[in-house]
C-alpha cells in the first residue's frame, strides 16, 4: 500500500530476527528464507591492486564478525569493484583536476563546468556508499546487519 504510512514496505522493513524479537504473530514470518552459514569468501579473480587491498583487508573483519557467508561472495566483490573504480577516478581527478575551462569563439576563457571525470567520481562515490551500507561498513548502517546464526534445520543439513 504505497503512500500508507507504515504499510508501504519499503526501506525500513525488519529483518526476521526483529520481528521474532518483537513478537510478532508466527503466521506473519517467512521462515522459509534460506539458511547460510558465516563462511570465509574464496577471492573472485579480476580485482586489481586496490581491490585486492580491500579484499585482504574487509574479508577477515566481516567474516570474524559473522555477517558474511559463502553466498555474499559476488556482492562482497562488487564492493571491491566499485572501490577501485572509485579509487581510480579519483586519482585521475587530482590529476586533471574538477572543472574545465569554456572559451568563446575566439578562445577566450569565459568561465568553468565541471569536468566529466568529476561527476563520474561522484557517481562511483555514491555507489560506493550504497555497497558499504549492505555490508553494515557505515558507523549509521552497522547496527542493521545482522550476525549470521546456525539454524537448527542448517545443521540438520550438514550432519
Amino acid at each position: 500500500m504505497s503512500g500508507t504510512k507504515g504499510r508501504s514496505g519499503g526501506h525500513n522493513r525488519k529483518t526476521l530476527r526483529e520481528k521474532q524479537l518483537l513478537g510478532v504473530k508466527k503466521d506473519r514470518l517467512n521462515d522459509n528464507a534460506p539458511d547460510y552459514l558465516p563462511a570465509r569468501v574464496d577471492k573472485i579473480e579480476g580485482l586489481g591492486n586496490v581491490g585486492n587491498i580491500i579484499w585482504n583487508r574487509y574479508e577477515p573483519m566481516l567474516h570474524n564478525n559473522g555477517t558474511l557467508s559463502e553466498a555474499d561472495g559476488m556482492a562482497f566483490f562488487g564492493l571491491c569493484r566499485k572501490w577501485e573504480q572509485w579509487y581510480e577516478q579519483d586519482q585521475e581527478l587530482k590529476k586533471k583536476g574538477k572543472y574545465l575551462p569554456v572559451k568563446d569563439k575566439d578562445g577566450n576563457v569565459t568561465g568553468a563546468t565541471v569536468a566529466p571525470w568529476a561527476k563520474l567520481e561522484v557517481d562511483y562515490f555514491n555507489q560506493l556508499q550504497q555497497c558499504l551500507r549492505m555490508f553494515g561498513l557505515t558507523p549509521v548502517d552497522r547496527g542493521s546487519v545482522e550476525k549470521i546464526t546456525v539454524a537448527k534445520k542448517a545443521v540438520k543439513r550438514l550432519t
